[in-house]
């Protein structure tokens, strides 16, 4: 072996040393990169899990008041209790209690829309059934006295593109 070759397997080393040294460094990176990536996607996944949560216990609200407001309809003695005590007719009180069901199941149809819960086509049904709830003169009037009660932008909704005033 002469020094000259010495001097090649030196330098050679010294040059694989160097490309292992960068090809550690750019795993190293690689990796953390992932793992940056791999913890961004796992908060959206437990955002989007949160959000779905919150869906769920919301909807559940709206379907707990939509059972009560049912019961008070079919139950004829509660009704008649709820009419003597808000001193109003049987009858104007079912009908409250009616329209109150149909603008609240708008209401929830239209959040669980605006939060993609439910696709075009099913919305788009939706939105007939309300524009035709919304067309009779006591569904109407009803809105008219609890459109406060709702969030602005299903009051927006439904004033601009149902009852267009």
């Amino acid at each position: 072996m002469k020094i000259g070759d010495n001097r090649n397997i030196i330098v050679f080393s010294s040059q694989f040393m160097s490309n292992a040294s960068l090809i550690s460094t750019i795993i190293s990176t690689a990796s953390a990169v992932i793992a940056m990536i791999m913890l961004f996607l796992t908060r959206q996944d437990m955002n989007r899990r949160e959000r779905k949560d919150q869906e769920v216990f919301i909807n559940g609200v709206y379907n707990n008041f939509q059972e009560i407001m049912i019961s008070l309809v079919q139950d004829s003695n509660s009704l008649e209790i709820l009419a003597e005590e808000f001193d109003q007719d049987k009858k104007v009180l079912l009908k409250q209690v009616i329209t109150s069901i149909l603008i609240n199941t708008a209401a929830n149809n239209y959040r669980l829309y605006t939060k993609k819960l439910i696709s075009q086509e099913q919305w788009e049904a939706f939105e007939r059934d309300i524009k035709a709830s919304f067309s009779k003169p006591f569904i109407l009037d009803r809105w008219l006295k609890m459109r406060t009660y709702f969030p602005n932008d299903f009051q927006t909704f439904i004033d601009d593109h149902i009852v267009k005033k």
